[in-house]
């Protein structure tokens, strides 16, 4: 949430399940959605009457609505098995573009390529995005905001705070004040 004067709003994420959204577009591999943030008030207001009354039928027609207006042209073929190696070490060291290659022994320009084509994003928002989230992770057990910042891998706190509000349309504050008066 992000809080003004005048002005409140209200963010929303949406976690999808790939299987599911492969069948609602009838594709193999997910086609990911373009835009992080989307403003269109129709797709919101169907997206919130879902939120307040789920309903598999209209889930399904706003996903569809969702997809045709904001998916990525191309599909993006998640059968690599390097990449899919290159991934899981991802998730399992603090890593950069540079140890990954030494590690694995590729070329930097073929593992962005190849990454690209595999998983649809570059390697390097695939690794902030992996921060990000180990970020969030830590925020949530109560962490301050600075430990988990380095703890996740940044170098400062102002580099978590643009990453996280990239990612998650708020501050890591605001992440934090809007989880902790969930409880």
């Amino acid at each position: 949430m992000c809080h003004d004067k005048n002005l409140f709003v209200e963010y929303y994420t949406i976690y999808f399940d790939l299987k599911r959204c492969c069948e609602i577009q009838k594709a193999t591999s997910f086609m990911p959605v373009k835009k992080h943030i989307i403003k269109n008030r129709e797709l919101v207001t169907a997206f919130l009457s879902l939120h307040d009354m789920p309903d598999a039928e209209k889930e399904a027609q706003f996903l569809q609505r969702l997809f045709n207006d904001y998916t990525a042209d191309e599909v993006y073929l998640q059968n690599d098995p390097l990449i899919e190696q290159i991934t899981l070490y991802i998730q399992d060291h603090d890593t950069t573009l540079e140890e990954i290659t030494k590690y694995f022994n590729i070329s930097k320009s073929h593992l962005i390529r190849r990454f690209r084509q595999s998983v649809g994003i570059s390697v390097h928002a695939y690794i902030l995005n992996h921060k990000v989230h180990k970020g969030k992770r830590l925020l949530m057990i109560g962490m301050p905001i600075a430990e988990a910042a380095l703890e996740a891998g940044f170098y400062d706190q102002s580099h978590f705070h643009k990453a996280f509000q990239s990612v998650f349309a708020m501050t890591p504050k605001e992440f934090q004040k809007s989880y902790f008066l969930q409880d």
